[in-house]
């Protein structure tokens, strides 16, 4: 995927895809349309006239709706049906291994799925990572319990998930202008402040048992997400 040197925040590019953006109530996408067409034409390059849109605020781009107004992200119904029945199916007791080829083909349905939810890329590195192993695209890969925690994991999600992601902001903002700061020790407990409020605890006695309190991932993601419903 590249960018329109010309225009790099107007024009994406994607195969023979192209997807062209502007400010709303001007004429910015009239006239890049126009100006992609005159490009195209000029090259003698072939254009599908049943698949150029004019100019709206909901379309379809590489099987994933995008919506302006809203500024949501919409995965079709029917692509998570597809990828929550292969889960299954790999999770099924009877199902040990999976070929290069059908790992791969999974993978890139992952990552459709990423693009409206990008947080989930990383329970894909590991099947990634299978990948890179096998040379053959016939070469088996066995389902080891961390892949298989993964799938379980997407597998929740997707049951539950309504295909929608709203647009992500571009522009990351600081703990520090947000004023929230938070911070875990594996054996005492954490602490959580958020815009004058704070909050701060030991670790429950049942997560030192059962080794909940090894996971540091978990025990710093915790104050963040106690922070954020705080009254």
């Amino acid at each position: 995927m590249v960018h329109s040197p010309q225009s790099p925040k107007q024009l994406m590019h994607y195969l023979d895809d192209f997807l062209t953006g502007g400010v709303a109530g001007t004429s910015d996408c009239a006239h890049n349309l126009q100006s992609c067409m005159q490009v195209l034409n000029h090259f003698n390059a072939a254009v599908a006239p049943e698949k150029t849109v004019q100019p709206t605020t909901k379309i379809t781009f590489l099987g994933r709706e995008l919506d302006t107004v809203v500024r949501h992200v919409r995965i079709p119904q029917d692509k998570i049906v597809e990828t929550t029945t292969q889960i299954r199916g790999w999770l099924s007791a009877d199902r040990k291994k999976v070929t290069k080829r059908d790992l791969q083909s999974f993978v890139g349905k992952l990552n459709f799925m990423c693009r409206a939810i990008p947080r989930g890329r990383a329970f894909c590195r590991r099947l990634i990572d299978e990948t890179c192993k096998l040379k053959s695209p016939f070469h088996r890969c066995r389902l080891t319990t961390g892949i298989k925690d993964d799938l379980a994991l997407w597998l929740q999600f997707l049951e539950h998930f309504n295909g929608i992601s709203f647009f992500q902001s571009p522009v990351w903002t600081s703990n520090t202008a947000m004023q929230l700061i938070t911070d875990a020790a594996g054996g005492v407990g954490f602490g959580a402040y958020n815009e004058g409020k704070w909050t701060c605890g030991h670790w429950p006695q049942q997560w030192v048992e059962e080794g909940v309190t090894k996971d540091m991932t978990l025990l710093e993601l915790f104050p963040i997400v106690l922070s954020v419903g705080m009254p």
